[in-house]
């Protein structure tokens, strides 16, 4: 004799299990569409960077920073914040062009941090026509989100050499 009680609960437990099952995968895929979404932001980001290095519009660079932000140069002391950079920055204003190449290596979100490695390829040019220096290397970024949702670095380790 069939237990019509006991064939139902079977029947939920295991309608239940598959909802469960498919509702992991469909999270998952929306995971991966979100992160896709947020490393992609991340990419515009130093897109922007660049763009606006070339054009010489650091109040464009300025709002790509974190105010707490650290930046790590070979053999310098750590410039800390955003205001330390504006004021390195502002220094070099009308007396150099810049023109950089990123190649972003790799981009792993944690949370409400980015960690970038990129490839630079950055050539500064004293103007008017002074000589170029040319340096490339690896460079460490953490980006935050901010509670706004933009991503902006909050950390950066330049490893940049000259280049021959």
């Amino acid at each position: 004799m069939i237990d019509w009680n006991k064939l139902l609960r079977h029947a939920l437990r295991c309608s239940f299990n598959l909802f469960t099952v498919d509702a992991e995968i469909y999270s998952g895929m929306e995971f991966s569409k979100n992160e896709e979404k947020e490393k992609q932001k991340i990419r515009e980001v130093i897109d922007i960077w660049m763009r606006a290095s070339a054009e010489g519009d650091l109040e464009r660079v300025l709002s790509l920073i974190a105010e707490d932000a650290v930046f790590l140069l070979p053999g310098k002391e750590p410039m800390r914040g955003r205001d330390a950079f504006a004021a390195a920055s502002r220094s070099m204003a009308g007396k150099v062009r810049f023109e950089g190449k990123p190649d972003i290596q790799e981009i792993h979100l944690v949370g409400s941090h980015a960690f970038v490695w990129n490839y630079l390829d950055v050539t500064v040019t004293p103007l008017p026509d002074g000589p170029a220096k040319h340096r490339t290397g690896h460079v460490l970024s953490v980006f935050r989100k901010e509670p706004d949702g933009r991503w902006v670095i909050f950390r950066d380790a330049n490893m940049l050499t000259a280049a021959e």
